[in-house]
């Protein structure tokens, strides 16, 4: 639906730190496994509807994943190395606090402004939560306003975005999760945002295996087939659309 969505570029620093291993994949079950142990993601995990279609991109100071699911609802993992990568430089001896602050401020005046499609950008708060059993991270939401006509499928209707973050420290990287909606909902971008975070494995590692999770597994391929199925007889394309990374259009899109 939202064809050239929010085509944030992120300039010099992901062109730096997104070059390294960019690839597509497009899964439903198993687990993506970020380069350097970053964390492991099962694919799922109750937040992703059906299929999910991934893209990623990194180089020796971190890394991202974009996510896709069948309801073309988007989801990004950002990992930066700590005092390495440019968004995450942060004074000696800095608490996790504080890296979570400046990594959140560095997005917001570096990141997201270096796009032309941004008209305006607007805090919509921002707050301290707990997260997987009793880390700390940054939750914030905001609105983006786009120029006139640079998200051409809703034509002359709003062009403003709901951009949710939550970022946390955990060994030497900052990680910034990242979810898009149409509507303001904090509590629900909160709740969605907060499973991803707990559904991290880091470091990461492949899950051993058990009954319970074989039998999550099954069920979520046939649910997904059956689905897939049922689009196919409908004639619906379900594949995401291409253009609708926040950061890096090249990186991003799905081929």
């Amino acid at each position: 639906m939202f064809k050239s969505i929010i085509g944030l570029g992120i300039m010099v620093f992901a062109a730096c730190f997104m070059l390294g291993c960019a690839s597509t994949a497009r899964q439903t079950i198993g687990y993506y496994h970020a380069p350097q142990k970053a964390f492991s993601l099962p694919l799922d995990i109750n937040i992703f509807r059906g299929q999910v279609t991934l893209t990623e991109g990194c180089d020796h100071v971190g890394g991202s994943l974009n996510i896709w699911d069948a309801q073309n609802r988007f989801f990004r993992i950002d990992y930066l190395r700590i005092n390495q990568d440019p968004l995450a430089t942060v004074p000696a001896f800095a608490a996790d606090r504080t890296i979570a602050e400046v990594v959140l401020s560095n997005y917001l005046r570096k990141v997201i402004p270096a796009s032309a499609k941004v008209k305006s950008i607007r805090t919509m708060g921002k707050v301290f939560v707990k997260v997987r059993s009793g880390k700390e991270a940054l939750f914030s939401e905001i609105s983006l306003e786009m120029q006139p006509h640079s998200v051409g499928a809703l034509h002359d209707t709003s062009q403003v975005f709901y951009y949710g973050f939550l970022i946390f420290k955990d060994r030497d990287l900052a990680y910034v999760l990242q979810h898009r909606m149409p509507v303001f909902q904090p509590d629900r971008m909160h709740a969605q945002l907060g499973q991803l975070a707990d559904d991290l494995i880091i470091p990461g590692k492949p899950m051993s295996f058990s009954a319970p999770r074989a039998m999550a597994h099954f069920g979520h391929i046939i649910t997904h087939q059956f689905l897939n199925l049922k689009d196919r007889i409908l004639g619906k394309d379900t594949r995401p659309l291409v253009e609708t990374c926040e950061w890096n259009d090249v990186i991003a899109a799905p081929k």
